[in-house]
């Protein structure tokens, strides 16, 4: 248990520094106004290519170490092993990963109030409109975030629904299903873990796995929505657009959901 902890404490070391290195990062190369459309797009991969360590084959142990790597850029709390501080089964986990985009949404409208806060006894502000100039960041950050857990999340949603027979070597098997990620919980059975979540699993995944595509369908298609894209992304091609004078008809479009857009052609 000590070597565990002791390797635990690394790990969180190593992903603190990793999310304030990029972090800052990130925001250098955003205020020099470097195009970084090549972040979510390595992004993506990297998540994509993590599902297949969950996939029914038996990959080499240095692809599934690579896959498990990748993993990190999926928000996997799996691999900073949280069962090694508390005692945490898999359901366990599995509802912290539920909550996930529910305090993500939590920590934007706390901050949207601490900044309120700030700017009316720090800073001095009266105007609320002014008071308020950031809500289209914490909107932007709130769309944003939960694009980068998406598959996480939803991968661990369906979970719940993907059981398999185990078969022995000898071709034995009992006839019951079981849960592929976690094969100590049989499936379909009345009272057992699994069939107690498939009710709530299938909430989530209308919440989360439907909900949030419609809510971008909505964004990019909305009424006035695609003029306004399409407007924003004739600025940028022609590198304007970044303040509210020089593009006074999509400013607070482009800070609320010009993360989604802007590495397509207008």
């Amino acid at each position: 248990l000590g070597a565990a902890l002791e390797n635990l404490t690394f790990i969180y070391i190593g992903v603190g520094a990793a999310l304030v290195f990029f972090g800052a990062g990130a925001w250098y190369l955003n205020k020099k106004r470097v195009n970084l459309g090549i972040i979510p797009i390595g992004i993506d991969y990297a998540q994509v290519l993590a599902i297949f360590a969950s996939t029914d084959v038996e990959w080499p142990d240095t692809v599934v170490y690579l896959y498990n790597v990748m993993s990190f850029f999926s928000f996997n709390i799996n691999i900073t092993a949280p069962e090694c501080l508390f005692v945490m089964d898999y359901w366990s986990k599995w509802w912290t990963v539920m909550c996930i985009p529910l305090l993500l949404a939590f920590v934007v409208f706390v901050l949207h109030y601490v900044l309120i806060v700030f700017k009316r006894f720090v800073i001095g502000v009266k105007s609320k409109k002014d008071q308020k100039s950031h809500i289209h960041f914490m909107v932007r950050m709130l769309t944003s975030g939960m694009y980068y857990i998406y598959l996480f999340v939803v991968t661990m949603t369906l979970d719940v629904f993907n059981c398999k027979e185990v078969v022995s070597e000898e071709g034995v098997t009992d006839g019951l299903q079981y849960m592929s990620s976690a094969p100590e919980y049989v499936c379909w059975v009345e009272g057992e873990k699994q069939q107690e979540h498939v009710g709530w699993a299938f909430v989530f995944f209308l919440i989360y796995g439907i909900g949030y595509p419609l809510v971008i369908v909505w964004i990019l298609f909305g009424k006035n929505h695609y003029d306004k894209i399409r407007d924003d992304q004739l600025l940028r091609a022609i590198d304007t657009g970044a303040t509210r004078s020089t593009n006074p008809n999509c400013y607070e479009f482009r800070i609320r959901y010009g993360e989604l857009y802007y590495n397509y052609k207008p």
